[in-house]
């Protein structure tokens, strides 16, 4: 829920154009089940996989061995990147414990426009879009920048 899900919708979308032979597998908790939902609502049933609260090997399995990891600033997002699994981290710009560029395989993105976060220091600014608000760091990259660094994961070991 770090982006809006036309946002996810989006980026989803045009991974499944750009790689016709992927497939979209989404983990998460239970809670996060309804809003994966309205996320995969609009895209093809049968290149949709579902990973929903399962034990942690089968989601480090999962991650282990997926082309490319999509994933934002969880815990979730360390287990991937301490496997040195192929990853895209949708970061916020903050202290040095949140990096991920310990992962040969992963590629970080946050965004400097608007973005005053230091979870340890101060807040995050914060983008309103229809009555939510999300980090500006994450909020303000671009759909292109993420798609870009996904191809790039997704193709740099074929």
């Amino acid at each position: 829920r770090s982006l809006p899900k036309e946002r996810w919708q989006h980026i989803c979308r045009s991974t499944l154009d750009l790689f016709p032979e992927a497939n979209i597998v989404f983990t998460g908790a239970s809670s996060d089940r309804a809003f994966v939902d309205e996320v995969a609502s609009n895209l093809p049933k049968n290149r949709i996989r579902y990973v929903i609260a399962v034990s942690a090997q089968k989601l480090l399995t999962v991650y282990a061995h997926a082309r490319v990891n999509v994933t934002v600033h969880t815990g979730n997002a360390h287990l991937i990147n301490m496997l040195h699994a192929r990853a895209v981290t949708v970061n916020f710009k903050g202290v040095h414990m949140f990096r991920f560029s310990y992962n040969p395989n992963g590629r970080e993105l946050f965004s400097q426009e608007g973005c005053t976060c230091h979870p340890l220091e101060r807040k995050c600014s914060v983008v309103e879009y229809k009555g939510q608000g999300y980090m500006a760091c994450l909020f303000n990259l671009k759909d292109e920048d993420i798609l870009r660094e996904i191809k790039h994961v997704y193709t740099e070991h074929e």
